[in-house]
């Protein structure tokens, strides 16, 4: 059978029209702006937010916009789900300045919303939503940069339990970083409430400019450096917490308070 070069053209045209969402060779699904318009294979859904709701493996093709301040980037609804924000952006319409931080186009959009358990998201950014990234239990939040989000009531990064590790949170009205049973290696800083809010475990962190105290409530806070926040540099309410190794300095509501000293921390330049 022979084919004219025109129906050749309509055959592949529409080939193109129903053709499913893209995968990369190594079998993860892509997500793009478009991806909004009729959503991922097996989860249907119109505009945002985009869901995933299939345990996989996922990767951002491009930067995502969402211009509504009241509606999520990404709701994840299975567990076992990994993210790789591969260097993009996802963005909402918030933007925060300061230090003290303020806020226009407030919203409770998340950037990235799961409440089931085994979700990782990393290595990329989310700006502008109420919250950045909203996570629950045996969670990954990974080099991840979470900042100008406008909730006060949370802040840039919350994981229910999990690991945070090589973020950074700046400029969100809230806190920068929430829960986690570890919080190792980021940098939080100028967010309006707490550097740092709650962990098992906080340790190598940098936290300074905060509009609240540095570390508040850990429970264990190892090798931190806590500077120039509003608050205190380090507090906690627990009374069997532990530091060691902290350094604290330039804070205006003072150096640490609760929990016990296990040695080697230094509070404006003297042992403590």
């Amino acid at each position: 059978m022979r084919y004219s070069t025109w129906s050749v053209m309509v055959l592949f045209c529409s080939l193109l029209v129903f053709a499913p969402p893209a995968a990369a060779v190594d079998g993860v699904v892509l997500i793009h702006q478009a991806t909004s318009v009729n959503g991922l294979p097996g989860c249907p859904h119109s505009g945002f937010p985009i869901l995933i709701c299939h345990s996989g493996s996922y990767r951002l093709a491009a930067n995502l916009d969402v211009s509504a301040v009241n509606t999520d980037a990404i709701d994840i609804t299975v567990d076992n789900v990994t993210l790789d924000l591969n260097g993009f952006t996802i963005s909402g319409p918030s933007v925060c300045t300061g230090p003290p931080v303020q806020c226009t186009n407030v919203g409770t959009g998340k950037g990235v919303l799961s409440q089931f358990r085994g979700t990782t998201v990393r290595n990329g950014t989310v700006r502008g939503f109420g919250t950045g990234l909203i996570l629950g239990s045996m969670a990954v939040a990974d080099s991840v940069r979470a900042e100008s989000n406008s909730d006060v009531n949370f802040g840039g990064i919350l994981v229910g339990d999990g690991l945070v590790i090589h973020c950074t949170a700046n400029l969100n009205a809230g806190s920068g970083i929430l829960g986690g049973s570890v919080i190792s290696f980021n940098s939080a800083t100028a967010n309006g409430a707490f550097g740092i809010f709650g962990g098992a475990t906080v340790s190598n962190n940098t936290v300074s400019f905060n509009g609240l105290d540095g570390i508040h409530d850990a429970f264990t806070m190892l090798f931190n450096t806590s500077w120039d926040n509003v608050g205190a540099g380090i507090t906690t309410g627990f009374v069997d917490a532990g530091y060691m190794g902290n350094v604290v300095l330039s804070n205006q509501g003072g150096t640490i308070s609760g929990g016990h000293s296990m040695g080697q921390n230094l509070c404006d330049g003297v042992a403590c």
